[in-house]
């Protein structure tokens, strides 16, 4: 039921537009094909989910993820149960950005034997790997059919409460930290696609597990070695572990089982090049996709920005278009004003003159007089009447 409201918080988030929960195993159940309880994945499956899908996702126009390949880890811490068989893991705090330490997520990598591993199987592994060394190249493919197919897997856990020690996550019995490096000081601190990529290259170059050689302790302790160093792209730059990683309340040492040392930096020094070469090609191959996904994500968007400033351009052009029209209709109306003006002068003019025509009419039906009529005192007085009035000497 949570899986599902939580699909369904999520559809609505995708409709209106909100940013996605950012912690990152919300992320990989809801949007990477996790299952609803599903916490641990295989390196390699955690590579496809977070970073082929969510970080390539996250770079898609209108995505509503949060900025996934930026999340980076602030501190690692080298664990050792202290159960039978003082089993050894590293444990990841990850925060959002190098900008901003909000975790969004724990995550615990390990190296493990499949389930169904049986006892009489650890005993024919150990003999072919011991016998790696001593037998001859033809006989390696007989020895390597008893080998086992190591599980290095990547636990995540949701960001802990405050107060939660959360290198005590994911552990059934006791444990404690034997090494730890802090990457809060440092402006480039590995990123979560590093670790990943770091797992991945491990597991590629050793994908069997040795009871002596490639177990818990040696995985563990090349993880470490991988992030400690993991702004040098040269083996040859890389340094161990230093005595400043040492935990100095740890009781046990790193490496060891029963207080027998199994794994030695030197051991692990042999090895190294030749891993640290494969995560170099592993990261180089992630960050060409992500660039891939980036500029194309940036294409798409100077498109978009070139649409909108072309949707702009009609629209500037369109506004001009009808003030042009308004101008015209504006000086339109003027000139219909005007003519309609001329046509009320032209009328005016034409009243005056019919009414000048009128008076004339009546001036000519009055004998020509156009101006007032005199006195002439009695009619009939001609002498009284001056010869100029003609009416008056006519009556």
């Amino acid at each position: 039921m949570s899986n599902v409201l939580s699909s369904v918080r999520s559809f609505f988030r995708r409709a209106l537009g909100l940013p996605m929960a950012d912690d990152l195993i919300t992320l990989l159940r809801n949007h990477a094909g996790a299952s609803a309880s599903q916490t641990q994945f295989p390196c390699n499956d955690f590579s496809t989910r977070f970073v082929t899908f969510l970080c390539k996702e996250s770079f898609k126009i209108n995505s509503t993820f949060p900025h996934v390949s930026e999340y980076c880890i602030i501190e690692a811490k080298l664990m050792k149960e202290e159960s039978n068989p003082e089993h050894e893991y590293l444990i990841f705090p990850v925060a959002r950005s190098k900008d901003d330490r909000q975790l969004v997520a724990v995550i615990r990598c390990e190296r493990t034997v499949p389930d169904t591993t049986t006892t009489t199987t650890h005993s024919r592994a150990a003999a072919s790997t011991a016998s790696l060394s001593s037998t001859s190249p033809s006989s390696h493919s007989e020895s390597l059919r008893s080998t086992i197919g190591a599980d290095d897997m990547i636990t995540v856990y949701p960001p802990p409460a405050l107060g939660t020690h959360w290198y005590e996550l994911g552990s059934d019995g006791r444990q404690e930290a034997l090494l730890s490096h802090s990457f809060h000081n440092n402006p480039s601190p590995p990123t979560l696609v590093q670790l990943a990529a770091a797992v991945s290259a491990i597991n590629k170059e050793f994908p069997d597990y040795g009871l002596t050689t490639q177990q818990c302790y040696w995985f563990a302790a090349t993880l470490f070695w991988l992030l400690y160093n993991h702004e040098n792209d040269s083996p040859s730059l890389d340094a161990g572990p230093q005595p400043s990683h040492q935990v100095p309340e740890a009781s046990k040492v790193a490496g060891t089982f029963r207080n027998i040392s199994i794994v030695k930096f030197d051991d692990i020094r042999k090895s190294y090049p030749n891993i640290k070469q494969r995560y170099l090609e592993i990261h180089a191959g992630h960050e060409s996709e992500l660039h891939a996904a980036r500029s194309l994500r940036t294409a798409g968007q100077d498109r978009d920005a070139a649409r909108a400033r072309e949707a702009e351009a009609r629209a500037r052009e369109a506004e001009a278009r009808a003030r042009e029209a308004e101008a015209r209709a504006e000086a339109a109306a003027s000139r219909a004003r005007e003519a309609e003006a001329r046509a009320e002068a032209a009328a005016l003019r034409e009243e005056l003159a019919a009414k000048d025509r009128e008076l004339i009419a009546l001036r000519r039906l009055g004998g020509g007089h156009a101006g007032p009529v005199a006195d002439c005192g009695e009619v009939g007085d001609v002498q009284a009447c001056p010869s100029s009035f003609p009416v008056c000497a006519a009556a």
